[in-house]
């Protein structure tokens, strides 16, 4: 029985400097098939809609639309799937959880893309949201709802 090769996941950047776009793409392309690059939100919409990747990462400062609401509107697409990273320089807690209400399964920091996108991609493909660590090195995020406790019957 011959084995099926896996498919790579397909990932779109976006982000207005051509170094960062450049770096970016050097540290992903071993692993995952790189389709496009573009340097706005808006042309971030257009090349969604056709080359259809499985994850956009995007710089959250750019021109014509923010990495924010671009990610917004991908989430409003129908039948678009592709999940969502932001790349920032921008160290604020109040921003991750920005994103992650805008939609977005990551929020990275540039200075520890190098350590910390590879992560970011595979846990946004497990349906988990990942932040860079130092993003959250002053607060971290409200802990979940603790679970009710169980009752327990004496009988």
């Amino acid at each position: 029985m011959e084995k099926k090769p896996a498919t790579r996941i397909r990932i779109l950047l976006a982000d207005d400097s051509p170094a960062v776009l450049a770096g970016i793409k050097r540290l992903l392309e071993s692993e995952f098939e790189i389709v496009g690059s573009v340097p706005d939100g808006l042309a971030l919409l257009a090349a969604v809609k056709t080359l259809r990747p499985d994850v956009v990462v995007v710089d959250v400062m750019m021109p014509g639309l923010s990495g924010l609401e671009a990610v917004r509107r991908i989430r409003k697409l129908p039948r678009i799937e592709a999940v969502a990273i932001l790349l920032t320089v921008l160290n604020d807690p109040a921003l991750v959880v920005e994103a992650r209400s805008a939609g977005a399964m990551g929020y990275v920091v540039k200075s520890s893309a190098d350590r910390d996108l590879v992560d970011a991609i595979h846990s946004a493909i497990a349906g988990e949201f990942y932040y860079s660590s130092k993003a959250l090195k002053h607060r971290r995020p409200a802990s979940p709802a603790p679970r009710p406790a169980k009752v327990l019957n004496k009988r």
